[in-house]
């Protein structure tokens, strides 16, 4: 005889989605005081999650320091003497996981877009430039997934993987800007290298006598240069759902199709956004983007969609016919959006 599973609720009226969020919210407090050791209501929940967190500039004294913590900055958890304020750890924590781990994350997802794309050229065109282009993304792209995403990333704020983030951050236009002013793209290159040497575990970049060939043992030049390549298509298509796209020009050329740079900036963005429900990439919502018509950033779905013809070239038949089901769906939410806001307003 098969068991009954019953699920009572005595008062269906109290639940709600409010209420079951708020719930979620209570446990996650509990879980973070526990993680911490923090048994002190007063003290901040979420000291590391959030920019906007005001009380994240609560003292903590050294009670509440922990030997979790002390993988971020502290080198005595005993004294609680650290190389930076906690204050400063909160902002360095919350800074790594609000912008870094995204930026890890759109690297990784572009280099595999970019593996898909290169192998169907090599099936189309059997090209020994589109092998060699194959083979050095087919080493790139475990290199973005395991060390980039993984351990610099996604494992949590570590001072030569945020390193790495700031370096990699300072490339957006190809070349790195110091100080105003851009170094030459080979020394740009050098330097992703030797960050991410220190920032997977690989070296020491510092000692003497280093230079090219040990680079080169570590992360090849051309497979950093991809990587920097796939960070600036990650940063392309976050850049269109800006308040202000009209911006997008100076660092990647003009928003037509028929410019390669923006048509895979597009296409890489919705790649993306197929495995992250109805939300375009960038952190714009479709109906955001409905409702403002564009006005706070425009959606790579909206890119798509209106140059469909033109974007089935650039892709294999298998992911065309993916992208067209996910286009569907995003433009058909956004239409029911607009009608939504439209009545509303009536």
């Amino acid at each position: 005889m098969k068991p009954k599973f019953v699920c009572k609720i005595k008062d269906s009226k109290a639940f709600s989605l409010k209420s079951a969020h708020e719930s979620n919210q209570l446990v996650l407090a509990k879980k973070v005081l526990s993680w911490y050791n923090w048994d002190d209501p007063s003290l901040p929940q979420e000291p590391y999650l959030a920019f906007s967190e005001k009380k994240a500039k609560s003292k903590l004294d050294r009670d509440h320091i922990t030997t979790l913590v002390a993988r971020v900055g502290i080198v005595d958890p005993s004294e609680g003497e650290t190389e930076k304020s906690l204050a400063q750890l909160r902002y360095l924590v919350a800074e790594h996981y609000q912008i870094n781990v995204g930026s890890g994350y759109g690297v990784a997802s572009t280099m595999t877009f970019l593996a898909a794309l290169y192998r169907w050229k090599l099936m189309e065109t059997k090209s020994s430039s589109a092998l060699e282009k194959l083979k050095v993304i087919s080493k790139a792209t475990p290199r973005a997934w395991e060390h980039i995403y993984e351990d610099m990333m996604l494992a949590g704020y570590n001072g030569p993987g945020y390193n790495f983030a700031q370096v990699l951050q300072q490339c957006v236009s190809g070349r790195r800007i110091v100080n105003g002013v851009k170094k030459p793209v080979g020394e740009t290159i050098q330097d992703l290298q030797d960050a991410y040497i220190l920032g997977a575990g690989l070296g020491d970049p510092s000692k003497e006598g280093w230079g090219d060939p040990d680079r080169e043992k570590l992360i090849p030049y051309a497979e950093m240069e991809l990587l920097l390549y796939a960070f600036r298509l990650t940063r392309g298509y976050s850049a269109l759902a800006r308040r202000n796209p009209e911006r997008f020009p100076k660092h990647y050329g003009p928003m037509i199709f028929e410019n390669e740079d923006f048509a895979l900036v597009v296409l890489a963005g919705c790649f993306r956004a197929l495995s992250q429900g109805v939300f375009g990439a960038g952190g714009l919502t479709v109906e955001d983007e409905a409702i403002n018509d564009g006005r706070m950033g425009v959606s790579p779905w909206r890119f798509l969609n209106a140059n469909w013809e033109e974007a089935q070239k650039y892709l294999p038949e298998w992911l065309a016919k993916r992208m067209l089901k996910g286009m569907r769906i995003h433009m058909a939410l956004a239409s029911l959006d607009k009608a939504k806001a439209d009545f509303e307003m009536m």
